[in-house]
Parts: C-alpha cells; sequence; structure tokens
C-alpha cells in the first residue's frame, strides 16, 4: 500500500509517545524546529494508535529501530536508525525523529511505500527490512 504523508496512521509504543510528547514540548519551548514540523508530527500522533512496547509488531518501525529504507525512484537504499534529536549524528547513520527522513519512517512497518516531501522535493520510499527493533528483543532501555 502507498501512503502520502497526509493519508497514514501512525503505529506507535506507549513508551515513544510519552516521550516524544515531552520531547515536542522542550522543542516549541526551544523554538529550534519550526512550528509546521511539529504540528505535523503532534497531529499524527494524535490520530496514532498507541500499543503497549510488550504487544507493537515486530515489523513495525519504532524508535531506536534500525531499518533500511529505499529510494524507489534512484533505487538507493540506506540503513539508519531512529533516534531523539540529542542523539542524532547523520554520518553515523542516526537520525532524529524530528528530521525529514525520521518523520517520514515512523510508525510504518516493512512493505510499506509511502510518498514523503524533503527540501528537494516528493519521494517515494519503501521500508526494506527492520534490521534491529528494540521492542522484538524486549529492550526497552534504548
Amino acid at each position: 500500500m502507498t501512503y502520502s504523508m497526509n493519508s497514514r496512521k501512525l503505529m506507535m509504543t506507549d513508551r515513544d509517545c510519552g516521550q516524544m510528547r515531552e520531547m515536542l514540548k522542550h522543542a516549541r519551548e526551544e523554538g529550534f524546529v519550526s512550528a509546521k514540523l511539529l504540528d505535523t508530527l503532534e497531529k499524527e500522533m494524535d490520530q496514532s494508535m498507541v500499543i503497549p512496547s510488550d504487544h507493537i509488531p515486530p515489523y513495525v518501525v519504532t524508535m531506536h529501530t534500525t531499518v533500511r529504507v529505499r529510494n524507489l525512484k534512484s533505487r538507493r537504499a540506506v540503513e539508519l536508525t531512529l533516534v531523539y534529536p540529542d542523539e542524532e549524528d547523520v554520518s553515523s547513520g542516526k537520525y532524529s525523529v524530528l528530521s525529514d527522513l525520521g518523520m517520514g519512517i515512523l510508525g510504518f512497518a516493512v512493505g510499506d511505500t509511502f510518498e514523503w516531501e524533503f527540501p528537494d522535493g516528493v519521494h517515494t520510499l519503501r521500508i526494506d527490512m527492520i534490521i534491529y527493533q528494540p521492542e522484538a528483543t524486549h529492550n526497552f532501555a534504548d
């Protein structure tokens, strides 16, 4: 199934949801991220399906998940780990959930194809595989 950024319904853990609400509050207070981006994420979170961490399917992208994402136009695949803003290190493949790509993959599952707007235009991406998901290994401290 192909989703646009306006048609998706996020699936997220209760733990991630709580931590992300705190992150959003802090980001708004500090003003280091655009209000539009924060509003988009908050709207998606408000409409999300929140699942206990120990019941989230192992094929869903959660926080601290390492995933392979493929750009369907260029056929280029990248492996990345979804992290909170203070953990971001793009050179090590750690992308903030507040980045375009980070927000774009949160809550999607293996096989999902979606369109996401980046600064250089709309790209069609597919979640190829989950390499590591903390909840699948019951490693909720990540």
